[in-house]
């Protein structure tokens, strides 16, 4: 692989004001990236499952520069498609959960969640997502998390910060896994057409 690549200004432009950066360090850093997706995809199975901004422009330069092929661009499509239907919607759902207090409220919003996950595999990285979150909260989260799982790191801090106070301390994680299987019983019957 080569070291040089095109890098289209406009993408540089935009990453050094993300980033609150010059050019010269924006394009180093989306290079670095680059080359990280492309190494990433070159695994089979593997991928990124939560994209940020800076992932979503340096995927642009991982097709500008023809670093992937047919299939792994669109793998990665996929990927950034289930990322913008499952993941960015959850922390809002998680919060909602940890918060809702009416069983309707709760049932109408999961429900209009669920009919937009037309895809089984978005279902499936749903229900993953909600799995991963309860069996952290039996076992703690992990001392030094890969990279896809920082987001749901963020998801777990965000499920716990959300309880509400009334709640005693000493059962918060036990109101965490009782709100998450809710959603997973509610996220079955809602996916499955069933009526709660």
């Amino acid at each position: 692989m080569s070291n040089e690549l095109y890098i289209p200004i406009g993408l540089i432009r935009d990453h050094a004001a993300d980033m609150k950066v010059d050019s010269e360090e924006a394009r180093a850093d989306l290079k670095a990236r680059i080359f990280q997706i492309s190494a990433m995809y070159e695994k089979e199975g593997a991928g990124l499952i939560y994209w940020t901004r800076r992932d979503r422009t340096a995927v642009n330069g991982v097709f500008q520069n023809h670093l992937a092929d047919r299939q792994t661009q669109k793998r990665m499509l996929a990927d950034l498609a289930a990322c913008d239907e499952v993941l960015l919607p959850l922390k809002d759902i998680l919060k909602f959960t940890m918060k809702c207090e009416s069983r309707a409220r709760f049932l109408v919003k999961l429900s209009n969640f669920m009919q937009k996950l037309e895809n089984p595999e978005h279902l499936s990285l749903f229900d993953d997502c909600i799995n991963t979150l309860k069996r952290w909260a039996h076992e703690g989260v992990p001392a030094e998390p890969k990279e896809n799982d920082l987001f749901l790191v963020d998801c777990f801090e965000c499920c716990m910060s959300g309880i509400p106070e009334k709640i005693p301390n000493d059962v918060h994680k036990d109101f965490m896994v009782d709100r998450l299987d809710k959603i997973l019983k509610l996220s079955a019957s809602v996916a499955g057409g069933a009526r709660i």
